[in-house]
């Protein structure tokens, strides 16, 4: 009987064990899986940004036209590489990052938690979570808005001033 016992306790500090060291296998993954993911994000980005301002210079210091192509180029289509990794992290990023006509847009992107609750409490948390947002972020856009002076709207077909 005490064998048994002893046996049922070894076997279970093995099993607990080996979970362990599985966990922990499986947390270092994902920390080196999300640092790779940041750096290379960074890396995107400086690329994207050499490449745009080496196209500045070529453009307008020595007028190399063809050399100012190629890195205008590569800064698009590095922007479009930055924009597909964003959009893998996060949705509204990505949004964000999109141009708008011949503005920029700025979004405000906000995720919350709510998707653990269900039903109607999902609905009540999602309704309570927006206005408590719009209530601490509102003020802000308006004190901006009267800092740097409201922006006129762009009407489509009208001619530029």
């Amino acid at each position: 009987m005490r064998s048994d016992l002893r046996a049922a306790a070894a076997a279970l500090v093995s099993r607990i064990a080996t979970n362990l060291r599985e966990r922990r296998i499986r947390r270092w993954a994902v920390v080196v899986a999300v640092a790779a993911f940041g750096l290379s994000w960074l890396a995107v980005v400086a690329a994207s940004v050499v490449c745009a301002l080496s196209w500045a210079y070529l453009f307008y210091v020595p007028h190399h036209l063809t050399a100012a192509a190629i890195a205008l180029g590569g800064a698009a289509l590095l922007t479009l590489v930055l924009v597909v990794l964003t959009w893998s992290a996060t949705r509204g990023g990505a949004i964000a990052l999109l141009p708008y006509g011949t503005q920029t847009m700025v979004v405000l992107a906000n995720q919350t938690y709510t998707d653990k609750v269900s039903g109607s409490g999902r609905f009540v948390a999602v309704r309570v979570g927006r206005n408590i947002v719009e209530s601490n972020i509102k003020p802000l856009f308006e004190q901006l808005q009267k800092t740097l002076g409201r922006a006129k709207p762009v009407v489509a077909g009208a001619a530029a001033p």
